[in-house]
């Protein structure tokens, strides 16, 4: 199913576009202040600036905090995604399934049957009530458009909930560490500070070969049991926890594995709101190929008249613009939701 909070995007407020007819839209910046630092003002003009420029961002993987390029820039990416959610809401307006505002008021509440924090946890992370309904009704319209003339029996959902019980609970867990020894003098010097007492995740960021050995002490990229490898899974189950497993050779790499932890899974009954959501995500799945809406809003979106009027945000528009002209493949529009 969805995480339907994961695709919300940061909208920053200095982005000017004139998208088809619309005219653009002057934000009032100068002289305001994003903050104030020991009683020095960084005013709203260089945050934004800084924020539609920058080029990387810090992302969070198991070994913690680390910086990543991103595509294109912060401002590229937001000022496409805006322009893609405004050519959405003009498919919708078109096709007679414009979402309403009770439509909004209907979803936010659906969202919070499923997760009662939904609207907090989104304001504490510095995103408006308005913007949130924005995004929502940006959801809901592809969901109309995805799902016109879409039908899903009962039977259906019953049929999917049979076949995914892993869906609805808590998945099984396991924390791994693991040690990939290049050669076979690898493998032995690692076996060999193992048995001396050396613990395994020090041995691993001394001899594995696996990417962020060093800096995670091995640990395995997920602790979702079912999304590990077959043969993996099968030593989660069949090693004790502190345990390690025998060296198993790969080709010319050697890996052992240590248990440090694992719970095992547990299955619920769905509520209504989840059984709710595996209806839309089946309606969807048998949209997007009846429906050809991928096709629908490529066409759609190359065909729009995109007015940039942030100076700054013309070039790379333009040269981004240029690419998706010649392109034949059909991006995916901000789900909104």
């Amino acid at each position: 199913m969805s995480n339907l909070n994961q695709a919300l995007k940061f909208l920053p407020a200095a982005l000017i576009l004139a998208g088809c007819a619309q005219k653009p839209v002057e934000v009032a910046t100068s002289g305001k202040a994003a903050a104030t630092v020991n009683g020095e003002q960084i005013s709203l003009d260089d945050f934004y600036e800084h924020m539609m420029a920058k080029q990387t961002a810090q992302v969070l993987g198991r070994g913690g905090a680390a910086e990543e390029r991103v595509v294109g820039s912060f401002g590229l990416q937001a000022l496409q995604e805006v322009v893609d959610q405004r050519i959405l809401l003009q498919m919708a307006k078109e096709q007679g399934v414009s979402p309403t505002e009770a439509d909004v008021d209907a979803e936010i509440k659906f969202q919070q049957s499923l997760r009662p924090d939904y609207l907090t946890v989104l304001q504490d992370q510095g995103v408006s009530l308005p913007l949130i309904r924005n995004e929502v009704k940006v959801g809901i319209a592809r969901e109309h458009l995805l799902m016109k003339g879409i039908t899903v029996e009962p039977a259906e959902v019953d049929k999917y909930i049979r076949e995914h019980p892993e869906k609805f609970g808590k998945p099984e867990k396991a924390t791994v560490l693991m040690i990939q020894a290049g050669s076979e003098a690898a493998k032995q010097k690692a076996e060999a500070d193992l048995t001396a007492g050396k613990a395994f995740g020090v041995v691993a960021g001394q001899y594995s070969r696996a990417l962020g050995a060093k800096e995670n002490g091995g640990a395995y990229p997920t602790d979702e049991v079912s999304r590990m490898p077959k043969p993996l899974q099968d030593i989660v189950h069949k090693t004790a926890v502190g345990k390690t497993s025998d060296w198993i050779k790969d080709g010319p790499a050697f890996f052992k594995f240590l248990i440090k932890d694992k719970t095992a899974g547990t299955v619920v009954a769905p509520t209504a709101p989840q059984k709710e959501l595996v209806k839309r995500e089946l309606a969807m799945a048998k949209g997007t190929a009846k429906n050809e809406f991928g096709r629908i809003f490529m066409e759609k979106l190359k065909t729009a008249k995109v007015d940039v009027a942030i100076a700054s945000m013309k070039t790379p528009w333009d040269k981004s613009w240029n690419q998706l002209a010649g392109s034949s493949t059909a991006p995916v529009p901000a789900n909104g939701k």
